[in-house]
């Protein structure tokens, strides 16, 4: 009896006398051994995923000390920086570090001095004042509404008395529409920054004595859009131009008018980074998830594209000189669903440890510039990568390609040149957390508004998100962005049009500040 031709069977075990059927007895009791270890993890896995998705928390967070260097919160999460926290408490004397941060903020200067009995010594002699200490206070004004009276004066001529000459109206934003440029802003960054329903939206503003429907502004939102949308053409034209670009999608429910039901639309995003620093954020909505979408947005990229495994994006792989770049925060997922279920340390507690060491020199790496972030990878996370598929070679071999753990590992496995192109350029990343987190915002809106009114209503929305969401993207504040650029646009000509860019428009800004300084 060969090594390869030993069959296995438990119910009838003869234990062999030759050495060559000892070890292959022993080799395919390991095998058996594994393969029931597969089957177990398959079972708990299930078991604790349905317990998870009624009573467990969906955190990502390992207990396991092996995972303590997983990057941030293991999945690539950015660690908020000590200075993000929250202000001093009210009334505590603030430090010259802490009054830099509101150096943008109006101030009112209350002061309180001693009575003057209290002015004069016990000795006798009056006293001087030698100084001031000042606390801060950070108060909040209400939300406050004007109505602007445009005055037009009207001549004509007494003695022919032919015609009437009227001063011209200003340009408006929306025509003969009620909403001013600062009001149109504030709807726009209630939505689609603070998640606001219009039908909120309505009530507050109830509350402040004005009465505005939710109809009257979905049509000003629609409005706004339309005005916006050479902004965000243009800003898509630049995307396409970066080196770089992360790319996900996100359900999209949007209503469709006369089916009494909606229709299960998507919404894809591209960030593009630049060297420079500068990011654009663009949301693009379609109806469905084919591939037309990013075939049709990526037609002039050629770069590095970072992505989940979805087959969409193979075609623009494919036509297209787009190089693929796996994410790895993906592939972890998949290994911790499994671990997090599984008492014992097994097969996924050592995939997550080889992860988990990869994202330890990422944050090591993370301060350094490109060149020596390139180098530090090659020297350091090229061995793990290599040892890792080493170790996936061996162990796909010995589990069930259909249980959990042997779809992880074949995931890995079937892209493994693309979750290895991170390791060419010191400034591509490791994962695609990015896009994830800008998908957030759309999944926090859809909790709140629950769906799309139209086709119309998703195109509109991704026009004003990509706007807000780049400006934020490049430190500028969207409601004065919004304010300033919708009050310019009925005028502004078209050739002009890349100086309302938000970088473009944030740095015309500080350029005018220091001007005024320096005057």
């Amino acid at each position: 009896m060969g090594t390869n031709e030993f069959k296995l069977d438990l119910n009838n075990l003869v234990i062999p006398d030759g050495v060559d059927e000892l070890k292959a007895l022993v080799k395919a009791l390991l095998q058996h051994i594994a393969r029931q270890d597969a089957i177990i993890e398959a079972q708990q896995s299930q078991i604790h995923q349905l317990q998870r998705m009624v009573f467990g928390r969906r955190s990502e967070k390992m207990s396991n000390e092996n995972n303590k260097d997983e990057g941030s919160k293991g999945d690539g999460r950015e660690k908020p920086s000590s200075d993000d926290g929250p202000a001093s408490k009210a009334g505590k004397t603030q430090s010259s570090t802490g009054r830099q941060k509101r150096t943008n903020l109006p101030r009112e200067r209350v002061e309180h001095d001693i009575p003057e009995l209290d002015k004069i010594c016990g000795c006798g002699h009056p006293l001087c004042r030698i100084g001031e200490e000042v606390t801060e206070q950070l108060e909040y004004c209400p939300a406050s509404y004007k109505i602007i009276e445009h005055v037009r004066f009207k001549y004509s001529c007494k003695l022919c008395a032919e015609g009437v000459v009227t001063a011209p109206l200003p340009a408006q934003p929306i025509d003969k529409g009620l909403a001013g440029p600062g009001l149109l802003a504030h709807i726009l960054v209630s939505k689609y920054t603070d998640h606001l329903p219009l039908y909120r939206m309505e009530k507050i503003f109830e509350r402040y004595g004005v009465t505005i429907s939710r109809s009257t502004q979905c049509d000003w939102v629609r409005q706004s859009a339309i005005l916006l949308k050479p902004i965000y053409l243009g800003l898509k034209e630049l995307a396409v131009k970066a080196s770089h670009m992360y790319t996900d999608d996100t359900p999209a429910p949007t209503q469709k008018p006369g089916l009494g039901k909606t229709l299960t639309g998507r919404m894809w995003i591209y960030i593009s980074s630049f060297l420079s620093g500068l990011r654009i954020v663009i949301y693009d909505y379609k109806t469905d998830r084919s591939s037309e979408g990013p075939l049709a947005f990526l037609k002039d990229f050629s770069g590095y594209l970072q992505a989940d495994a979805y087959a969409g994006y193979d075609a623009c792989y494919e036509l297209y000189k787009i190089i693929e770049v796996a994410c790895w925060a993906h592939a972890r997922r998949k290994f911790y669903e499994i671990a997090k279920r599984i008492k014992k340390p097994g097969l996924a507690h050592k995939a997550l440890e080889f992860i988990g060491k990869l994202y330890a020199i990422e944050k090591k790496i993370r301060d350094l510039d490109y060149e020596k972030r390139k180098e530090k990878r090659q020297s350091d996370s090229k061995p793990i990568l290599l040892a890792f598929k080493e170790w996936l070679d061996e162990q796909i071999l010995l589990v069930p390609r259909a249980s959990p753990i042997g779809l992880a590992m074949q995931y890995v496995l079937n892209h493994w040149a693309a979750f290895n192109t991170y390791l060419e350029e010191g400034w591509l990343n490791i994962d695609n957390n990015t896009a994830e987190r800008g998908m957030r915002i759309i999944t926090i809106g859809r909790k709140n508004y629950l769906f799309f009114g139209s086709e119309v209503g998703g195109e509109s929305a991704a026009i004003i998100y990509s706007i807000i969401e780049t400006c934020l993207a490049n430190g500028v504040e969207p409601f004065a962005y919004l304010r300033d650029v919708l009050t310019r646009l009925p005028t502004h000509l078209n050739k002009n049009l890349p100086e309302l860019f938000p970088q473009n428009w944030k740095a015309a800004q500080e350029n005018m500040v220091k001007k005024t300084k320096v005057a």
